[in-house]
């Protein structure tokens, strides 16, 4: 997906991706690019936990910190899509029911913002 209003805020391009979801989807991950080390199992875990039908966020933790990526169920599309492109989400699913998952992986808190911070993952 190309998203050519990036530059309105983040919230913009969450809502672009929303638009070009499957129209059965019943939620999606929301998965920052900049945060490539979460697990497989992790995802698996966040779906496992989602079950098919989810109507909370989940979230996982790591350490007691929470991280990405986020499950956001088609409960709290519509909010997101009603609003402005630089609204902050974190306002949007403040009354969204969350589920915070505790896992042992520390991809879900590690971004990777600088070419230093890639070099130091490849020798982890």
């Amino acid at each position: 997906m190309l998203h050519l209003d990036a530059d309105r805020g983040r919230t913009g391009s969450l809502q672009a991706g929303l638009r070009m979801s499957p129209s059965a989807a019943p939620a999606v991950l929301l998965w920052p690019v900049d945060m490539p080390l979460v697990r497989a199992r992790t995802v698996a875990r966040l779906l496992e936990w989602a079950g098919p039908a989810p109507q909370a966020i989940f979230q996982p933790s790591f350490g007691g910190r929470l991280g990405h990526p986020l499950l956001l169920p088609r409960n709290c599309w519509q909010t997101i899509l009603a609003a402005e492109p630089d609204t902050p989400l974190r306002q949007l699913i403040a009354d969204v029911p969350r589920q915070v998952c505790k896992l042992n992986d520390p991809g879900v808190r590690a971004n990777l913002n600088t070419p230093e911070d890639y070099r130091a993952a490849l020798r982890v």
